[in-house]
């Protein structure tokens, strides 16, 4: 029996030899079969990577092409512009640039090497440069007009105050959009100083604003609106905006027409009288008896400004002051003859009533006296040689102090009555009651 047993052995071993050999040969063909275990030379094939010109203050991400699915190591030379940094990769890409690049840079050729396990490689070569911002857009484009100040003088060019908390902000369009290379807007006849403030959508752009800036006390720019003197035109003053890139060679104009509303100058001969034209206008005297332009009783603001139309109101503490054309204005002047004889028939009759002059069957007292009571005019009356013709002032039961006007401790002077017809109680006098 162990003779046999001896003789067999060199065949089993034979035979297991060649089993092993078959069952390590079927596993390397399962193995080179399999994608991702196989061991391939890196190639980029015809993958390429644009040359870029990135921008300053623009972030960056970028990823680069695999050169192949196997295990692959990916470097990129030379180092990458001030900003940028590149994140390499193993597998599925060949690395990320990313990052803010700070500073421009130029065309530099840049290489992208994969290498395998047997230091295989494969090579992909582009350029990169970093320019300055062309991006010469404003994102946002905001004006206010500028309240005068408390104290801030009337008439042209008059100054405002210096707190940006005069201003009032004036709605051009969304604020959600970037603005209109043109805009137009109108202003009253009161707003003469326009605050302009852009915001470029670069914060490295520059830009400038015609007409100069005025004052430049605000945050803004400050730009003066066309006027006439005697405030009676309208107006446009056009203002440019130029905007200049970070590249300093790319230019953007933006425009703005911005008409102001005429407004009647009541002082055309700049004299600091207040002209007078109509009967409404001699009556609304008696709410500015110190001839300044400034309402006394804020209760009278309307009346006031209907008989001196088209003139601009200024917030003065808690009155209204109106530009008149005079600065000061310190009293009235007659610009022609003014008759209460509406109709022209010689008599004052219901016909020539008005809202100042009462004649009729409830009420017949006629014009009510300039400075009632103790309320004194202490302006300047000049008539300039002009008539006031058929004055009716019916006070006789009760009234003291009956004529044009009632207390005068200013200077009136020049003026002619014609056909007045004046009666009170005592203290009375055509053209002066109490003088």
């Amino acid at each position: 029996m162990p003779n046999r047993l001896t003789h067999l052995l060199p065949a089993l071993r034979n035979r297991g030899a060649q089993i092993a050999l078959l069952t390590l040969t079927a596993l390397m063909a399962i193995l080179a079969s399999t994608p991702a275990l196989a061991q391939t030379t890196p190639t980029f094939g015809t993958a390429t990577v644009p040359d870029t010109t990135y921008t300053v203050n623009v972030a960056v991400s970028d990823t680069l092409p695999a050169a192949g699915t196997g295990a692959l190591t990916y470097t990129l030379t030379p180092a990458l512009p001030a900003g940028l940094t590149y994140k390499a990769a193993t597998s599925g890409h060949g690395g990320i640039i990313a990052g803010v690049p700070t500073t421009a840079a130029s065309a530099t050729t840049y290489t992208l090497t994969a290498t395998d396990a047997s230091n295989a490689t494969a090579m992909l070569t582009f350029t990169i440069s970093v320019a300055l911002s062309s991006d010469a857009t404003l994102s946002r484009l905001t004006f206010y007009s500028v309240e005068q100040a408390a104290s801030g003088a009337g008439g042209v060019g008059g100054q405002a105050g210096s707190s940006d908390a005069n201003l009032r902000e004036i709605r051009t369009g969304n604020r959600s959009e970037p603005p209109r290379d043109t805009i137009k807007f109108t202003l009253g006849a009161e707003e003469t100083l326009l605050l302009v403030k852009p915001t470029t959508s670069d914060s490295a752009a520059t830009y400038t604003i015609t007409p100069a800036d005025s004052d430049g006390e605000m945050a803004g720019h400050q730009v003066n609106l066309i006027v006439d003197n005697d405030y009676e035109n309208t107006r446009t003053t056009t203002i440019t905006i130029t905007v200049t890139a970070e590249d300093k060679s790319t230019t953007k104009t933006y425009t703005i027409e911005v008409t102001r509303k005429g407004s009647h100058n009541y002082d055309k001969d700049v004299d600091g009288l207040i002209a007078v034209k109509t009967l409404a206008q001699l009556n609304a005297i008696r709410y500015d008896l110190d001839g300044d332009g400034e309402v006394d009783n804020p209760d009278y603001e309307n009346a006031y400004a209907e008989a001196f139309p088209d003139i601009g109101p200024i917030l003065h503490g808690y009155r209204l002051r109106y530009r008149m054309g005079c600065s000061p204005c310190t009293g009235y002047e007659l610009m022609g003859n003014l008759d209460f004889d509406k109709d022209g028939d010689g008599l004052i009759t219901a016909a020539d009533s008005t809202a100042f002059f009462a004649i009729g069957a409830t009420d017949s007292s006629g014009f009510v006296p300039i400075g009632r009571n103790q309320e004194e005019f202490v302006a300047t009356f000049r008539g300039n040689g002009y008539t006031i013709s058929h004055i009716f002032i019916n006070r006789s039961a009760t009234t003291t102090g009956v004529g044009l006007f009632n207390n005068n401790n200013g200077h009136i002077e020049g003026v002619g009555l014609i056909d007045a017809k004046v009666t009170g109680k005592d203290h009375v006098g055509a053209l002066v009651a109490n003088n």
